[in-house]
């Protein structure tokens, strides 16, 4: 059954919503930054989903507007049109198809964005966001592997079609 959710641009007023993710240490272990302490690192943390090119959303349920998680495309600073995909939502929510819809809406909006590539950087014990990647057309470009971290590190990449004009 497809979910039905919106993407709505994150902001400041955002802050507690999403420090009640970050702050959780099952939902930050295969994220990029540190279990947060206070509530000022999520601020910061969505300043920088949000600015410099980059784009925010908090994930919402359509009917109830209730949060889900969070997503993000960030500019890849070495390729100019490609984004990396950041994405992470409250338990309650796992393996139930959110996740999935959420990454199908953020290829869109890339799309109409005229962004020309996607990845995605998946911690190998993530299952969950594996499966996610590789459901929503996502292809394994490389496996690295760093001397101080205990296993794989995924990177998924999905090339973009511009959007058709008319």
């Amino acid at each position: 059954m497809e979910k039905k959710i919106w993407l709505d641009k994150l902001r400041a007023e955002d802050r507690d919503t999403v420090f009640s993710m970050t702050s959780d240490p099952e939902i930050v272990k295969y994220m990029r930054f540190d279990t947060h302490e206070k509530p000022e690192e999520a601020e910061e943390l969505i300043r920088h989903y949000t600015e410099g090119g980059n784009y925010g959303f908090l994930i919402r349920i359509a009917d109830s507007g209730e949060p889900v998680g969070v997503a993000a495309l960030k500019q890849d600073e070495e390729n100019w049109g490609e984004y990396s995909v950041s994405l992470f939502s409250f338990q309650r929510f796992w393996n139930k198809g959110y996740n999935t819809a959420a990454v199908e809406l953020l290829k869109t909006f890339a799309r109409e964005q005229g962004i020309r590539g996607l990845k995605a950087y998946v911690v190998e014990e993530n299952y969950g966001s594996r499966k996610v990647m590789e459901k929503c057309g996502f292809q394994i470009q490389e496996i690295l592997h760093f001397d101080d971290f205990p296993s794989g590190l995924y990177v998924y990449a999905l090339p973009m079609k511009p959007k058709e004009k008319g």
